[in-house]
């Protein structure tokens, strides 16, 4: 177990705060999670998906260290979702799955092995501290293992717009 949260910390340090910045991030050829059938991606404007997610989570508002003011924390029961404000618009930079309820597009979980990550994802990915880090396009997906099982799935917002 301490393992998996000095992982964890290592991969928050590395991705978190960064210069801030201001620009857009076209949402075409990411990856993305389908939840109640509606593609959610990082960089799109929350309020469009937001009716499909339902009504039971919790939110709250947090001093922001990659975005200007307060990012907006949305816990559903299955994942969540961090946004960052810009011109009174909230947009997806961080989608975390919590469950193995829910599963990326292609059909991975919590739970799955690596052989199912690689066998989906290919092997075109940077093995961070034992992590499968894929990009594409505007987004980050990781993959975080213990003894060969999928233990976290992370999508995060590129910043440097790769």
């Amino acid at each position: 177990m301490k393992k998996i949260v000095f992982i964890l910390i290592v991969l928050l340090l590395m991705t978190g705060c960064e210069e801030k910045k201001e620009q857009e991030f076209p949402s075409d050829n990411n990856y993305a999670i389908s939840i109640e059938g509606v593609d959610v991606k990082v960089g799109e404007e929350f309020q469009k998906v937001q009716s499909h997610l339902g009504e039971d989570f919790t939110t709250q508002k947090v001093k922001s260290c990659a975005f200007e003011g307060e990012d907006h924390i949305y816990t559903y029961p299955d994942y969540e979702i961090y946004n960052y404000v810009e011109n009174d618009v909230e947009k997806i930079y961080t989608i975390t799955l919590l469950t193995d309820k829910v599963s990326t597009k292609e059909g991975i979980h919590l739970g799955s092995t690596k052989e199912e990550v690689e066998e989906t994802y290919g092997n075109d990915y940077e093995d961070s501290y034992g992590a499968y880090v894929y990009s594409k396009g505007n987004t980050v997906l990781t993959f975080i293992f213990e003894e060969e099982k999928v233990i976290s799935i992370e999508y995060k917002l590129n910043q440097e717009g790769k």
